[in-house]
């Protein structure tokens, strides 16, 4: 858990909230997998009313991957097959750039940048 989520989780606690996150960890995956599944509407909702040729590039926020994992499936035809789908963030994510230097999905240990 990254120490931003920590923070929430123990504001949470002690204010009697729920922690609403799409960043899983130990112990805490159900509400992230169900917010995948929101984007996952939503794409389908685009590709529903997409009209003509699907994408061949589709750029989405990049984070922690919910939106992505949820978002973007090609086996849905609505995107290319093969089309690239590529993320962008902001300030520095050290998992995507492990990822991207590596060529697959990589783990990062590195600490929070605030």
């Amino acid at each position: 858990m990254t120490t931003r989520c920590a923070k929430a989780v123990r504001q949470a606690e002690a204010n009697g909230w729920f922690v609403v996150s799409d960043t899983s960890w130990a112990g805490y995956t159900e509400v992230p997998r169900l917010i995948m599944q929101g984007y996952r509407v939503m794409a389908d909702e685009v590709a529903d009313q997409w009209s003509g040729d699907p994408p061949t590039h589709v750029f989405i926020q990049g984070g922690v991957g919910g939106g992505r994992g949820g978002g973007v499936r090609a086996d849905t035809g609505a995107v290319s097959a093969g089309a690239d789908a590529d993320c962008g963030r902001a300030g520095p994510r050290a998992c995507l750039l492990a990822s991207a230097e590596l060529g697959e999905p990589t783990r990062s240990r590195a600490t929070s940048t605030r």
